[in-house]
């Protein structure tokens, strides 16, 4: 068991407190699963805590998949205890990276609403859809609501009258209905013509277009209103997610740790020779020293007895290794790598390195100048 996991069961036996799912859901990266049940252990509880969360992201594409406990607590940031059930929090994003780490992609919504030009019609009539829903347009707003993206409809006022009309949607002139959408600044619009039939279900064709009138989903079926306007909502919501760029940042640091160098918006370096927090310090010390400007972040604790260390820099990836190198203070072992020469602490003599936390060792720890334990955080001691 890992030290997070460690660290996770204190948490379990002594915050009791109930949380409230109004405070974890303010945070639009958070998770919150309760209620759940700990007869199986609390591993088995986590595992279905975090599947609960990575099918709210996947659009229901996990089945095959096969998660490593290690690798959904790193996802959780908080546990309790309430009336006897579990209630945890987790990081959707950590939750994403994960996902990515194994091949399952992550939906993560989408920010700005879709331009929907929609046209019911019945036995003896039809129109656009505007500001006052119908009964399907309302579920379909629901359902995209649910797959974390909104819709708006169009105003329908004489400049959209001239734009669009039915003929616009039924000979598909894509053309035409990316130029009308402008005006709304939507990147993506939907199309969809929608036929009320006797037996009470409708008949829909409905297709998602970007911004230059590429077709990126196309669909013509029948069934009920409800059951099509969620199908519908999941599959423009499924097109959508394969566009959707991955969180490089996240996904690398779990992916590879130890890919060093450049990556999208900072610099990996591998440092040994650190051996308390302020031994960090005073590697940042040593950057601003040799002119180099940027936060430093360490991103985790390697099994070869190594900080990886983030440094968020404009600095050219090549010119801080170039820098580094002649530096009285490091010694490089290789591109990116750096054994730091003037470390103030020596490890715990009963802690024999710095690494991944076992059960022996129950945190990931190194002493300071006088022998006092320094707890690095649960995220840290996990990876």
């Amino acid at each position: 068991m890992n030290g997070f996991k460690k660290c996770c069961v204190a948490a379990v036996f002594f915050a009791l407190n109930p949380l409230t799912a109004y405070a974890a859901q303010e945070n639009n990266t958070s998770f919150y699963a309760d209620s759940l049940s700990l007869s199986e252990g609390l591993d088995s509880a986590v595992m279905s805590a975090f599947f609960q969360a990575a099918d709210s992201i996947t659009l229901g594409s996990m089945n095959k998949v096969k998660i490593k406990e290690d690798d959904a607590y790193y996802a959780v940031t908080d546990l309790r205890l309430n009336a006897g059930k579990l209630n945890v929090v987790l990081d959707t994003d950590k939750v994403a990276a994960v996902l990515e780490k194994y091949g399952a992609h992550a939906w993560q919504g989408l920010s700005d609403p879709i331009i929907v030009w929609m046209y019911e019609s019945g036995p003896d009539s039809g129109s656009f859809v505007g500001s006052e829903l119908s009964s399907f347009a309302g579920a379909f707003v629901r359902s995209a609501d649910n797959y974390k993206y909104r819709l708006m409809f169009p105003l329908l006022d004489l400049e959209d009258i001239q734009s669009v009309t039915y003929d616009t949607l039924t000979k598909a002139d894509n053309g035409t209905l990316v130029t009308a959408s402008k005006r709304y600044g939507s990147y993506f619009v939907i199309a969809a013509v929608v036929k009320h039939l006797d037996d009470g279900n409708i008949l829909i064709n409905c297709r998602l277009l970007d911004k230059d009138g590429k077709i990126l989903y196309d669909f013509t079926g029948d069934g009920s209103e409800t059951v099509l306007a969620d199908n519908q909502a999941k599959a423009i919501a499924g097109a959508l997610s394969k566009l959707q760029q991955v969180n490089t940042t996240t996904a690398a640091a779990i992916e590879d740790p130890d890919k060093l160098g450049a990556h999208e918006e900072f610099v990996r370096l591998k440092l040994y020779g650190i051996n308390n927090l302020n031994d960090l310090v005073s590697f940042e010390r040593v950057l601003s020293g040799i002119g180099v400007e940027g936060n430093i972040n360490c991103a985790m604790v390697s099994d070869s007895d190594a900080f990886i260390v983030d440094v968020y820099t404009k600095l050219d990836p090549a010119s801080l290794d170039g820098s580094l190198e002649p530096s009285s203070e490091f010694s490089k072992i290789e591109p990116f790598a750096y054994r730091y020469n003037h470390g103030t602490a020596k490890l715990n003599p009963q802690i024999s390195s710095v690494g991944r936390a076992s059960a022996q060792r129950p945190d990931t720890r190194v002493a300071d100048l006088a022998s006092s334990p320094v707890n690095f955080p649960a995220s840290l001691s996990a990876y």
